[in-house]
Formats: C-alpha cells, structure tokens, sequence
C-alpha cells in the first residue's frame, strides 16, 4: 500500500494545502471538480481553503468543513514525522498518509483515500497504531446537510481495513 507520487508537503499541524490536482473530473453531490486541498487533519477537501479543523464531528454538519472527504479526521501533525502524497495512475487518483503521528495520543495512522471517475470513494487503512475511538470517517456536500457518517468517535477501523 505504500505509494509514493506528488509529496503534499505538510511541514507541521493545522494546515491546508492545494488545491492539487484530481487528474479527471470527479462528480461528487451533484457538482463536478478537478482539484481537491488536503489537510493535515486526515481530510480532503474540493473547495474548503481556509479550515484545518482538528475537533471531529458527526456529519452531516454545517460547522464541518464543506465539500469534505474524512478518511480518518482527528487532530494529526506533521511536526515529527509523517508523510503525505497523492497519485494519479490513469484509473483512479490516490491520496496516502503515511506514518501520522495523532497530536493527543501515541501512535500512528496510514490510510489512503481512492477516488474514481465514477464518483467512488474508498478508504484504505494500513496501519493505525493511534487511538481508534477519536476520529470521524465519512463525507459531506457542500451545503453541510447531507453527507454520510460511517463511524464518529467508536472504535470500529482496524488495520487491512477498506470502506467503499
């Protein structure tokens, strides 16, 4: 699962960068876009420039971030160690978090999030040796009113996991 492509280069907590590009054109509620922003917090975004929110929710929600792909969000630095890239492979785009250090707890998260032409979405964990009962998995429009929670603060991931 170790992929290397474009480093994002994230050099400490709390930020969000791009945007990078897709490689096609990925249809996601009803609106079509080509780039995404990724932030440090273990989430991606189509249009959100200015949050880097570490602090979870449940969603659908309208303080979350909009247009937002949550693959694992929770508080994640950068600032020690950690590595992020994002791929194009002339199928599908892959975005990885490598080795994340959780800012409040020990431990580290791997995952990556796979998004195709058609509109799917998958995330793929590797490793996750951080707390696994603090984090929000899911995605959300860009109004903050319909979305989907696949798991909110419970400890339902575990390793060689993937969510389609």
């Amino acid at each position: 699962m170790h992929w290397t492509g474009t480093a994002i280069s994230f050099t400490g907590d709390d930020q969000n960068l791009g945007p990078f590009p897709i490689g096609f054109s990925f249809p996601f509620y009803g609106t079509t876009f080509t780039t995404f922003r990724a932030c440090t917090n273990g989430w991606i975004s189509f249009t959100n420039m200015a949050s880097a929110a570490y602090t979870n929710l449940n969603l659908p929600s309208a303080t979350a971030p909009e247009n937002l792909v949550a693959a694992w969000w929770d508080d994640l630095t950068f600032s020690v160690s950690g590595d992020a890239f994002y791929h194009y492979d002339g199928t599908r785009l892959i975005i990885e978090y490598k080795d994340v250090p959780c800012r409040e707890a020990a431990g580290t998260a791997t995952f990556q999030v796979h998004l195709y032409p058609s509109g799917r979405i998958e995330y793929h964990y590797q490793k996750m040796t951080v707390p696994l009962n603090s984090a929000t998995v899911g995605m959300q429009d860009g109004t903050g009113t319909v979305g989907l929670t696949v798991v909110h603060n419970a400890p339902y991931l575990h390793d060689a996991l993937a969510i389609r």
